[in-house]
């Protein structure tokens, strides 16, 4: 009665714990990297005033910088909480490169009746290098930009 729990059993609680808490440091780090794009994105939106080519180009330059996946061809939904997707390929096809974001546009949100501003959603998504639960597992990382008044 010395060593009622065998070593098999101890060996395997011991690596059911180990995985659960790499599968949780894993998520951590990847939601990480998904919310510090989306800020990227936002700051170079407000820094441009607006997502226009010159906004376009460097979201691009720095996305190909970090390294975020490219080559999606799924298109984005759209509405997203009753805001209108940004037509992205439609207005500068030549800087697209088909990276995993998309871009939502939030008018005036009712409290000033004049639209005297506006101000931008970001969809990321966490993706992960799975082989087979990568290509299903998509989750969505949603930010809103600062209000951008109109001048």
């Amino acid at each position: 009665m010395r060593e009622s729990i065998g070593s098999v059993f101890l060996y395997n609680i011991v690596f059911i714990f180990l995985a659960i808490i790499f599968s949780f440091l894993m998520g951590t780090l990847i939601y990480h990297r998904a919310f510090k794009i989306n800020n990227r994105i936002i700051s170079v939106i407000e820094k441009y005033e607006g997502y226009n080519k010159y906004a376009i180009k460097e979201i691009d330059d720095q996305l190909a910088d970090v390294g975020y996946p490219s080559g999606w061809n799924k298109e984005c939904p759209d509405k997203r909480k009753g805001y209108d997707l940004e037509n992205t390929t439609a207005k500068h096809p030549e800087f697209k490169k088909n990276y995993k974001y998309c871009i939502y546009y939030i008018g005036n949100d009712g409290v000033d009746s004049k639209g005297t501003y506006y101000s931008y959603g970001v969809v990321t998504y966490i993706s992960f290098d799975i082989p087979i639960i990568g290509a299903f597992l998509k989750i969505p990382i949603y930010t809103e930009s600062n209000r951008i008044f109109k001048f």
